[in-house]
């Protein structure tokens, strides 16, 4: 799939995308649409725990009365949330892997950068989501957080 050509034509409800996150019926079709463009752009150029991270972001957008997801353009939906994954797992550290730039962002979803970037800002505040947030941290970050928590620093 191109998922830089228009998600108006991407089908909803056969073989749904969403099956595996529980998702009204009405908010299906829009969610269907969000998880095409980030699954694509997630196996193409960072990993697949991303597009799964992604997924989540997308099913508990979907589930908040009423759900954002119903309202505005779908591609700026699914950059905010590849955006706003790639924040809370430090895709812009160039020390991490997959690394991205904001820009490689951009020019993969079809956004502009600051388009991008505060919808982001509007999915970590209404989802309230801060880095380390079991739920949307890659498996590799958790467990290097926990392993240094349990260390005092020299001057403790």
């Amino acid at each position: 799939m191109d998922y830089r050509e228009p998600i108006a034509g991407c089908r909803a409800g056969e073989g749904s995308r969403m099956d595996h996150v529980n998702v009204p019926h009405a908010v299906r079709p829009s969610a269907d649409q969000v998880v095409a463009v980030t699954d694509a752009v997630c196996r193409a150029h960072l990993d697949i725990e991303y597009a799964d991270l992604c997924r989540a972001v997308v099913g508990k957008l979907g589930r908040k009365r009423p759900s954002p997801l119903t309202r505005g353009d779908l591609r700026i939906w699914a950059a905010g949330v590849v955006y706003a994954v790639g924040q809370l797992n430090f895709v812009f550290d160039p020390s991490q892997s997959p690394h991205a730039t904001a820009d490689q962002l951009s020019e993969w979803l079809g956004v502009k950068k600051t388009t991008m970037a505060n919808k982001a800002r509007l999915i970590r505040d209404t989802m309230k989501l801060s880095h380390f947030d079991g739920q949307f941290t890659r498996h590799d970050l958790v467990g290097a957080s926990r392993r240094t928590a349990g260390r005092r620093s020299p001057s403790g």
